[in-house]
């Protein structure tokens, strides 16, 4: 089955070796070739050349910082995760550990 993609959506695709995300500016009437890019850089891709584009995550403000703070300082992501670590707020590991699937969301972030 072939996804459906309307005008407006984010779509992915691969081009010059590279993962690009682009939105749809035009569908052709057949539904197989879309125009992709912005009004001054775009291209027609063949459907079968898109996949969706991943969905934002959603975070809280402070999760949001601490992961910036932690790619600033240069730390892996089990660093970041890690609730044992001296410098993680109280607040940063009890919101990863307050629901299951929240180390994943964090990680996704």
């Amino acid at each position: 089955m072939t996804q459906k993609f309307k005008v407006g959506d984010q779509v992915q695709v691969i081009s010059e070796s590279r993962l690009l995300t682009k939105e749809i500016l035009e569908i052709d009437e057949d539904g197989e070739m879309y125009r992709i890019g912005t009004s001054s850089d775009n291209r027609c891709i063949h459907i079968y050349n898109l996949a969706p584009a991943p969905a934002l995550v959603v975070v809280p403000q402070y999760i949001a910082d601490w992961i910036s703070l932690k790619k600033e300082n240069g730390d892996h992501l089990y660093i970041a995760m890690d609730k044992t670590w001296q410098c993680m707020t109280r607040k940063v590991g009890d919101w990863l550990g307050e629901k299951e699937g929240r180390y994943e969301l964090f990680a996704r972030a």
